[in-house]
């Protein structure tokens, strides 16, 4: 319940499978309120009978209410089939009682002759199913021993195929050197116990990615021209992997713990060259360099929660939830200068002076949090809960010039960040068709910051606020509805934008962060619209925003002539726009989605005295399509406009993604073909950008060669529906 924004309650939908249903199963059952009873009597004694009191025992609806949901429906079905077989004998079950036992307007009677002897006959019955189940039981252990060496076999299998079909089609591609793409995906459930395993690495490797820009700077001596180029290559290896567990304590309560893992390398290899010229660079002069820049970004993460039932009907609900999670950063950089090309300019820095820098980044967060929902009434639910996270960054980055370590120019810095939060909120139904829903969120943070080493002085500060959020639904009909709603989003700004690290890799410029970013306030208003049908769902969103302080990059020159990047709350945004998803099923086996949006910002800075406003757009066109041989072929186009920052813009781009896949041995293996390819000459993505301040003006094209064949494997073993009971969130 501390998602950043509120959605109207999702529309009711009923179909004719719900409708049959209800009238075929019950409308001849439930006529009144004693035959509810009688219901209900029958569930406690068929309970009682096999030993099992009150396991996932339900209280019915009233009749008028229908079927309302997924759930509902599932649970008549699991009640029908309970009480398969139960006899009704006027109004009175028979129980085995010393007394008769009154329950108005429902009662029990002592068992006669006839009734003890089915009773006995029931008991042995039940006694048979036990040992039968079991019996079942141990097969089923064997089964899934059997299982897992077939699964060996399988992914045995699997890899050498993956071997064999990856290097051929890659080969095809000369930005693609090698790509190797496996996944394994084991899901298993016994008794109360689910696991779920997931692992997937992929190895990526481009080449010639091609980076031009031109840079004038302007100023009393002229106007300064910088010209830049690069063709490098770039190594991409990734890895991820969860382990997950459930385990049912009883029929109320639950257990569920999450295990994640993934590690991101990056490695970027070129032989960049720069021209400078005119102003105090006189007829310029140019240098190359040998850059090596490597990145890791590790993350660990483990969640654990608690979820209890209070009542039969599962709608009072308390979830406990702690998580832990340890991201650590290493970013290298190298830069091996070239002797300075004849010239008649001076450089106003020193081009011989090897750079090497090494950053580490540690990040460290403890979440506990516990959320209580509880109906107040038959349409009306209130929920509530508390949060309370620390987070830990920290930053030790050391600078080297010409293999000499600078102490002046490296930092050590640590973040210290503590939020308690609140939340409150009703969700009420009003009538069939009006619904709404209002909450409140408080949100109090300690923040505090220390250099050990490096520019900046030790600081703290506390803050609070309140967050609030509304929404208004109505029903237009059983399958369509509009919805108002409006949330404010608190934005935090992240490690790399607070980390003051200056990155001074490149003699012409510094990048680095801004350690005194407040945090970002975000207002919403949204107006959504949904329609389903059997053929086609459609999801349609008129929004708005606006942000007084958001969080930008810029850019300048300072005293020293070298372009600064840095980030400020210095930027007033608006944006308007219109977001539309669209899945139309044309066939059994043809399906059509559409999912795009429309949006116009509006952008200004009194402190830069700047500002840029504009129309930007993306979408996405999917076909899925089934083929003989129970193949699968997917297509997907997607399209993004011209988009617009403060001081500038950046161009639109186009791709097209295909995936054709087939899966084996009754589903257990999965093979899939995918191909990414750019829209522009060559294969290419090919992203334009400009930027202008008030003393330079910046232009930069960059050509990725992101055309790559990828081969995934997949391998299923177990039961791949787990039933783990997860918290309302």
């Amino acid at each position: 319940m501390f998602s950043e924004s509120y959605t109207p309650n999702d529309v009711v939908i009923e179909t004719a499978e719900m409708n049959a249903f209800r009238e075929n199963a019950f409308v001849g059952i439930i006529k009144d309120k004693e035959q509810l009873c009688i219901l209900e009597n029958a569930l406690i004694a068929y309970d009682e009978e096999s030993g099992k009191s009150n396991r996932m025992y339900m209280r019915l609806p009233p009749k008028d209410r229908g079927v309302k949901s997924i759930n509902d429906l599932a649970d008549y079905k699991m009640i029908l089939e309970r009480i398969e077989g139960v006899e009704f004998h006027s109004g009175k079950y028979p129980r085995e009682i010393e007394k008769a036992y009154a329950y108005d307007p429902c009662f029990y009677r002592p068992l006669t002759e006839a009734e003890r002897v089915a009773f006995e006959e029931k008991q042995a019955a039940a006694a048979k199913a036990k040992a039968d189940a079991e019996a079942k039981a141990a097969a089923k252990a064997a089964e899934a021993a059997a299982s897992q060496s077939e699964y060996d076999a399988i992914y045995g299998k699997a890899v050498e195929i993956a071997k064999q079909l990856c290097t051929k089609p890659a080969r095809a591609l000369e930005s693609v050197k090698k790509v190797i793409y496996d996944a394994v995906n084991v899901n298993a459930q016994q008794g109360k116990l689910s696991i779920g395993v997931n692992a997937f690495y992929n190895y990526m490797k481009t080449k010639g990615t091609e980076v031009e820009m031109t840079r004038e700077q302007y100023s009393d001596l002229g106007t300064m021209t910088t010209r830049y180029y690069q063709k490098g290559d770039t190594k991409i290896p990734f890895m991820m992997g969860s382990l997950t567990l459930g385990y049912d304590i009883d029929p109320m309560s639950s257990l569920n713990a999450t295990f994640s893992f993934n590690q991101f390398n990056m490695k970027n290899t070129g032989h960049p060259t720069t021209t400078m010229s005119g102003g105090l660079y006189g007829d310029g002069f140019t240098y190359g360099n040998e850059m090596t820049s490597k990145n890791r970004r590790t993350s660990f993460t483990a969640t654990t929660d608690y979820s209890r039932f209070f009542n039969a009907d599962h709608t009072r609900l308390l979830t406990l939830t702690y998580q832990f999670s340890y991201s650590p950063i290493k970013g290298e950089s190298e830069t091996l200068f070239d002797p300075i090309e004849t010239g008649e300019g001076t450089p106003a820095f020193d081009v011989n002076a090897d750079r090497y820098t090494d950053n580490r980044e540690k990040s460290t967060e403890h979440t506990v949090q516990a959320d209580y929902t509880t109906p107040l009434s038959a349409s009306q639910t209130f929920n509530t809960g508390l949060k309370y996270l620390n987070r830990r960054n920290s930053s030790d980055s050391k600078y080297y010039l010409n293999n000499i370590y600078s102490d002046a120019a490296s930092t050590d810095y640590l973040y210290m960040n503590n939020i308690l939060a609140g939340y409150a909120e009703l969700e009420s139904k009003w009538s069939p068709k009006w619904s709404t829903k209002a909450g409140l969120r408080y949100e109090h943070t300690w923040q505090k910051v220390e250099y050990n080493k490096g520019a900046g002085e030790d600081f703290s500060k506390d803050y609070g606020s309140l967050v609030p959020s509304a929404s208004l639904s109505y029903a237009i009909a059983p399958t369509q509805n509009i919805g108002l709603t409006y949330n404010m989003r608190i934005s935090r700004p992240g490690i790399t934008y607070l980390n003051p690290y200056r990155d001074n890799s490149s003699p012409t410029m510094v990048s680095y962060g801004n350690p005194e970013l407040d945090v970002e306030k975000t207002h919403n208003v949204q107006m959504v619209f949904n329609s389903f049908s059997q053929k086609f769902m459609m999801n349609a969103t008129l929004r708005y925003s606006f942000c007084d302080n958001a969080i930008e990059q810029y850019s300048f020159y300072d005293a020293n002539n070298l372009l600064n990047t840095t980030y400020g709350n210095m930027m007033k945004r608006h944006s308007a726009g219109l977001n539309l998803y669209a899945n139309y099923s044309i066939t059994k086996d043809t399906r059509l989605m559409v999912n795009g949006g429309l949006t116009y910002v509006d952008m200004t800075s009194k402190a830069l005295d700047t500002s840029n406003n504009g129309w930007q757009g993306n979408i996405m066109v999917g076909l899925q399509q089934k083929l003989p041989w129970d193949m699968n072929l997917s297509m997907n186009w997607i399209g993004n406009t011209k988009s617009y920052t403060l001081q500038g813009w950046t161009s639109g781009f186009n791709m097209l993604i295909g995936t054709l896949s087939k899966s084996f041995l009754n589903d257990k293996l999965t093979v899939s073909l995918s191909g990414i390819t750019g829209l522009s000459k060559g294969g290419k993505l090919h992203l334009d950008s400009y930027s202008e301040g008030k003393d330079f003006i910046s232009n930069q094209a960059i050509g990725v060669n992101v055309s790559q064949v990828q081969l995934s494997v997949r391998v299923t073993l177990g039961n791949n529906k787990m039933q783990m009971k997860r918290p309302h969130q």
